[in-house]
């Protein structure tokens, strides 16, 4: 699913979360509930997480084959 253009505007990568003026005002849009944007900011934490573990390995693992 595409993530709507107004989530990226309210989305702050700074601390990995939306703000909470930004989280009020989609609820009273009635974009999205509370525990849904908790939700997508802790899966956006852990992809973040798990893209900086795989890194490293990545990173080792071309090294190898170029040589």
């Amino acid at each position: 699913m595409q993530t709507p253009k107004h989530w990226r505007n309210h989305y702050d990568t700074r601390k990995s979360n939306f703000s909470s003026t930004s989280m009020r005002k989609m609820q009273r849009r009635g974009d999205v509930d509370a525990a849904a944007l908790m939700e997508i900011s802790s899966l956006i934490e852990r992809l973040r997480l798990l893209e900086e573990t795989l890194k490293p390995a990545h990173a080792k693992r071309s090294e190898s084959v170029k040589s």
